[in-house]
């Protein structure tokens, strides 16, 4: 028995995460459910600006720092698509194809801005667009996006874009600091900084988690999608103390951990950035891909989080007996033994742990 694509997005929706913690591994459900070139989602500010984004598809990031900047809220958008983004976020609207919204032919399309900055260069020639919603609000924006040589989006892909929208909204209007303990994970970034021409050179992963950083959770001020060290930390960077120290950073994205340390070069630091995720996330991860329950991969998330039998016993309104059994059944398929061995094999790994949990 596996969990499907929609009861993996209801689960992390359950897990009461930093509001876009979970926005990678969403793509990663959404990319599955609707294979494609990838995909891309957008959160609003208070007054419909866009105030955080991220995408799947490998480099498009300067297209998102295109869009916000120059493009979204503008006439340009409303000739395209016949509507701007703070439009959409006044309102909502069932999952649309490029042809849907096309407010000209695609010869034309192909000269605008539009396609030019944001889709050719990443060889996009159609799209999937829904605006995603927690509690009927519309919050975001998530796009799917397709190459030339991809078939046309079918009606059932559609269709789970419209089931989808309203649990990817839920998971991105969590808190909007990460406070759960959380556990470092993914390759670290790395880049330089001098105190004459502040950051030098960096990794693509240490400039992504600037752009994380410098990014809003929903609800919140619009972003610049900017490169650059957040103010908060140039700070740091900047403090005259000796030897090496770190940062712990909370935002929308969840915790993350700059390392600071002196090089042999006179005036310069070397930074390490991590990202850190909860606990919970880390054990959805790990085991959403294999073959157990909804309520298996739930349990396990609860362990993984703290919660006691009890805690999720009254979350579901199912009986502690019941839990216990789903818990038994889930260390069985997975050959553990108990809850130290779960975490031994599934959360901790190779990865530093920024907290601890408790539990049964």
């Amino acid at each position: 028995m596996s969990v499907n694509s929609l009861e993996k997005l209801e689960i992390i929706s359950q897990l009461q995460l930093p509001a876009a913690a979970a926005v990678p591994d969403v793509l990663g459900i959404v990319d599955q459910a609707i294979p494609g070139a990838g995909s891309l989602l957008l959160w609003s500010s208070r007054d419909g600006s866009v105030a955080g984004a991220y995408s799947s598809l490998i480099d498009l990031e300067n297209g998102i720092a295109h869009y916000a900047r120059h493009y979204a809220n503008s006439a340009r958008e409303r000739q395209v698509g016949g509507s701007t983004f703070r439009e959409d976020m006044d309102g909502s609207f069932g999952a649309q194809t490029l042809s849907d919204v096309l407010q000209m032919s695609y010869p034309e399309f192909q000269k605008t801005e539009a396609y030019q900055y944001m889709l050719a260069p990443w060889g996009i020639s159609d799209l999937a667009r829904i605006v995603v919603t927690a509690n009927t609000k519309p919050v975001g924006g998530l796009v799917v996006f397709r190459g030339e040589q991809d078939p046309p989006f079918a009606p059932h892909e559609l269709d789970w874009l419209n089931e989808a929208a309203p649990r990817i909204g839920t998971i991105i209007s969590g808190d909007s600091a990460g406070t759960a303990p959380a556990i470092a994970s993914g390759p670290p970034g790395m880049g330089i900084w001098s105190s004459q021409s502040g950051l030098g050179q960096s990794t693509a992963i240490f400039r992504q988690h600037c752009t994380m950083l410098n990014q809003n959770a929903p609800g919140q001020e619009a972003t610049t999608f900017s490169s650059d060290l957040p103010s908060n930390l140039a700070l740091s960077v900047e403090d005259k103390s000796p030897g090496p120290h770190y940062q712990l950073i909370d935002n929308a994205w969840g915790q993350f951990r700059i390392h600071i340390q002196p090089t042999n070069q006179p005036g310069q630091l070397a930074l390490v950035s991590e990202r850190c995720i909860p606990f919970s996330l880390k054990m959805f991860r790990e085991l959403h891909h294999r073959s157990i329950s909804r309520r298996q991969l739930q349990v396990a998330c609860g362990l993984a989080s703290g919660m006691s039998f009890a805690d999720m016993a009254s979350l579901w309104k199912i009986s502690r007996h019941s839990i216990i059994t789903h818990v038994g059944n889930l260390y069985a398929k997975l050959g553990v033994d108990c809850k130290t061995d779960l975490m031994n094999c599934f959360l901790w790994g190779n990865a530093s742990p920024t907290g601890s949990t408790t539990g049964d």
